[in-house]
């Protein structure tokens, strides 16, 4: 049998959430942490949250010290406003235990950089692929999905947030932020030798996405094609107007996500939408039965968004 990942025990977890199982999703996730060794901190969090939800307050509390002693600390802000989690705001040691959280997160965050992976193929300078992971993940987890490329001739540039969710877990949430960090890379790959800067597609995953399509409006990499998987895109009402950007740069918009994604699926609908009023080059790649996630056979679903871009110097 194949060892489930985190996002396969998150899923199958969030599905028993949804029914209002708690108990039994709390029971199959710390199954498979006892057998799998998947401790991090977006599993002790959900843990805490079902535990709660479960009736079994003293048990969130013992997993929140236990995450804090091993040094999983989460968002407290996010955890303080967490509907699962209200029958504790008011309790003394949560709200200790949200102080202790408090002080690793500022730790944690104050020697937190930017960082730029960047993954070649044999030749260069060779054409650029920029993927942005999604919110609670970072290079090492997203990296897998993009190296193929490599063999195909990509040169694959993976940015990592410095903003911070949890251990080895960053996000994109500032936007400014962000932006900044990405006008940064774009310059680093700009003057980089191997890399042919004008045949550029620029990707992200759910909040990567967000921060990949802002990243084309703004004309920091001259993409010609856009890849996002699972865009995140609340603010998508006050972006339309710039829309008309992708025309001018010659670029093409994929979108890869699935049915049962329900947060995300109205925000890739509209984007689709969007991009055909203004008579924008787009494709919806739709899955049957995927939630939030990349696709199984995600190596199929890039070459057929890199054919839809058209050729850029490779093919994979």
């Amino acid at each position: 049998m194949t060892a489930l990942t985190q996002d396969d025990v998150l899923e199958t977890a969030l599905e028993l959430y949804e029914q209002e199982a708690y108990a039994e999703a709390y029971a199959f996730v710390t199954a498979e942490v006892q057998q799998q060794g998947l401790e991090s901190g977006q599993i002790y969090n959900f843990r805490i949250c079902l535990a709660n939800l479960s009736g079994q307050s003293d048990l969130a509390l013992r997993l929140f010290a236990e995450a804090l002693a091993q040094g999983y600390w989460s968002n407290p802000d996010q955890m303080l406003a967490d509907e699962d989690l209200l029958t504790l705001r008011d309790h003394v040691e949560f709200l200790r235990l949200l102080d202790i959280c408090r002080g690793q997160q500022a730790a944690a965050q104050r020697t937190a950089q930017p960082e730029l992976r960047l993954m070649w193929p044999v030749t260069t300078p060779a054409p650029l692929l920029v993927a942005l992971h999604g919110n609670q993940h970072n290079v090492a987890d997203t990296a897998p999905a993009w190296e193929p490329l490599t063999a195909a001739g990509w040169c694959v540039a993976l940015p990592q947030s410095s903003q911070m969710a949890g251990p080895n877990a960053f996000v994109w949430n500032d936007l400014a932020l962000a932006t900044a960090e990405m006008r940064t890379h774009a310059e680093t790959l700009r003057q980089h030798p191997r890399v042919d800067f004008s045949r550029c597609v620029v990707a992200g995953f759910s909040m990567g996405a967000r921060q990949a399509l802002w990243s084309v409006l703004e004309g920091i990499f001259p993409a010609r094609g856009l890849i996002l998987l699972g865009p995140w895109l609340p603010e998508l009402s006050a972006w339309t107007s710039r829309l008309p950007r992708l025309a001018e740069a010659g670029t093409r918009t994929y979108v890869i996500i699935g049915d049962a994604d329900h947060s995300c699926l109205p925000h890739a609908q509209a984007l689709i939408a969007a991009l055909r009023g203004h008579n924008l080059p787009c494709e919806l790649e739709l899955h049957p039965g995927m939630r939030h996630r990349y696709p199984p056979d995600f190596e199929t679903s890039l070459r057929r968004a890199l054919a839809y871009f058209g050729r850029l110097g490779t093919r994979i």
